[in-house]
């Protein structure tokens, strides 16, 4: 019996197109979360048609959102779990993944920004988060890891994100 020459033939074509799949496959395996993770990379550099630009402050007098963040809160429209690893997060923000679904950057400076407040408490916030290592019945397990956003801001860009109906 004989065998296809190009199929066992370690010159051919089609040998090394195989392995390249096989390579990419094992590699996204190790890199990419396991299970339906929604992946959010922080650039460093603010410009490009896909980073969406975001300016966190405090003393924003006139933002375009203004997000009340709480550990405990009766009425959220976002709840957030914080969890200690990717593997058990359903949303990871992290700075410069390689594979993510949604790009963005922190800037004061971007022509196309968004301005958020992010505060304790609020009169009329738009946007009202729960976050906490110790939430029942999250919307989302959430891990961050970057230098860039802390958790809290990493939660209001989302919820954000969320509220304008981007996509991600």
């Amino acid at each position: 019996m004989s065998y296809p020459r190009q199929i066992f033939n370690s010159d051919s074509t089609a040998w090394r197109h195989s392995l390249r799949a096989v390579a990419a496959i094992l590699t996204l395996s190790f890199v990419l979360p396991s299970h339906g993770e929604i992946l959010i990379s922080v650039e460093l550099d603010c410009f490009g048609d896909d980073v969406v630009s975001f300016e966190l402050s405090p003393n924003e007098v006139a933002p375009d959102f203004t997000v009340e963040l709480s550990p405990l809160s009766f009425i959220s429209d976002f709840t957030f779990q914080i969890v200690d690893s990717s593997e058990e997060a359903d949303l990871v923000f992290a700075d410069e993944i390689s594979y993510a679904d949604k790009l963005v950057c922190k800037s004061s400076t971007a022509l196309d920004v968004t301005t958020i407040r992010v505060v304790e408490t609020a009169i009329a916030p738009d946007l009202k988060i729960t976050l906490s290592e110790s939430v029942y019945n999250p919307d989302y397990k959430f891990f961050v890891d970057s230098e860039v956003f802390s958790v809290e801001e990493a939660a209001a860009v989302f919820a954000v994100m969320r509220a304008q109906r981007r996509q991600y």
